[in-house]
C-alpha cells in the first residue's frame, strides 16, 4: 500500500467536498464580484445619465467622475451659466462625495468575494502543505540505503 498517494486523493476529495459546500454557502452571486464589478449609475440635473464601473482603481474612477462633473457643466452653460459655474466651484466636493457613495455601496461586495475566496481555497492548501512537511519529516526517519 503506498500511504502517499493514497493520502494525496483523500486531500483532493476533501477538497473538492470543502470548496462546493464553501461556494455552495457563499452562493455564486458573491464569487461573480471578482471578475464583474458592478456598474453605479447617476442622472445629473440636465437629464444626463452617467455610468461608472466600479472595477477600476480609485484614481481612475476619481478621474472619470471628474470628466462628467465637467461635461455635466459644459452642458448647463447654454441653459444656466450660474448652475454651471457652482458645479465648477464645487467640482472637488461633489466628487469626494459620489466616490463615498460608490465605495460605501460596493466596498462590502468587494470585501465579501474576497473573503469568501480565501476561506474556499486557504483550507485546502494549509492542509496540503502541511501534509508535505509531514511527509518531509517522515521521510527523513527512514532508512539509509548502503551505496
Amino acid at each position: 500500500m503506498t500511504w502517499a498517494r493514497g493520502f494525496f486523493r483523500a486531500w483532493l476529495v476533501l477538497s473538492a467536498i470543502w470548496i462546493g459546500l464553501s461556494a455552495y454557502v457563499a452562493e455564486p452571486k458573491t464569487y461573480s464580484w471578482l471578475w464583474r464589478a458592478p456598474k453605479y449609475a447617476i442622472e445629473f440635473s440636465s437629464g444626463y445619465r452617467a455610468t461608472f464601473d466600479t472595477s477600476k482603481s480609485h484614481n481612475e474612477l476619481a478621474a472619470s467622475v471628474t470628466e462628467e462633473w465637467q461635461r455635466e457643466a459644459e452642458r448647463l452653460k447654454t441653459r444656466d451659466r450660474q448652475a454651471a459655474d457652482a458645479i465648477i466651484q464645487s467640482l472637488s466636493a461633489k466628487r469626494d462625495e459620489l466616490l463615498i457613495a460608490i465605495g460605501s455601496r460596493y466596498e462590502n461586495a468587494g470585501e465579501q468575494a474576497q473573503r469568501a475566496l480565501l476561506a474556499t481555497f486557504i483550507p485546502p492548501l494549509v492542509v496540503l502543505g502541511s501534509g508535505l512537511c509531514i511527509a518531509w519529516v517522515l521521510r527523513g526517519f527512514g532508512r539509509r540505503s548502503a551505496q
